[in-house]
C-alpha cells in the first residue's frame, strides 16, 4: 500500500488547482462559520490536510528549479535562465494568491533560489540561443 506521501507526489497540476479551489471555498465557509456563531470542527482538519498538500506541491516546484540549474551547470547554456521566465511574469503583474494558498512559490522566491544555486555551483555557461528558438518557431505549423 502506497504512502500518504507517495500519493501526494503523484498528483497532476489539475489535481492540485481543484485542490486550490477547494481549500478557498472551505476558508470562505470557516469565516462564515466564525462569523455566525456556528462551528464545524472537521472543517478545520480538512484545510489542514489542503494546505499540508499544498506545502508538498511547493516544496516539488522548488525542487524542480534546483535540478533545473544542476542539470544545465555544466553545460555551456545559462542554468540560471529559467529565472527570467519568473521575472517576466512578475513584470506581468497580476493578482497573487498568498503563498500559503498558492501550488507554486512565489515567482521572487524561485527567481532568488535560482540565481543563488546558479552563484554557488559557479555555473557559468552563457548560450541561450536565441536565434535557433526563433527558427524553431517559425518552423511550427
Amino acid at each position: 500500500m502506497p504512502r500518504r506521501i507517495d500519493q501526494l507526489r503523484e498528483l497532476k497540476t489539475e489535481e492540485l488547482t481543484a485542490q486550490e479551489r477547494e481549500l478557498y471555498e472551505q476558508i470562505f465557509r470557516l469565516r462564515f462559520q466564525l462569523v455566525s456563531g456556528q462551528q464545524d470542527p472537521g472543517l478545520i482538519a480538512q484545510i489542514a490536510a489542503n494546505l499540508l498538500l499544498l506545502s508538498f506541491s511547493r516544496d516539488h516546484e522548488r525542487d524542480a528549479d534546483a535540478h533545473s540549474v544542476i542539470y544545465l551547470c555544466p553545460t555551456e547554456y545559462r542554468a540560471d535562465g529559467a529565472a527570467d521566465f519568473f521575472e517576466y511574469l512578475i513584470q506581468g503583474g497580476g493578482v497573487r494568491p498568498p503563498a500559503f494558498l498558492s501550488t507554486h512559490p512565489d515567482p521572487g522566491e524561485r527567481v532568488q533560489n535560482i540565481r543563488t544555486l546558479a552563484q554557488q555551483m559557479a555555473c557559468t555557461g552563457t548560450q541561450i540561443y536565441e536565434g535557433r528558438y526563433a527558427q524553431l518557431v517559425a518552423a511550427l505549423p
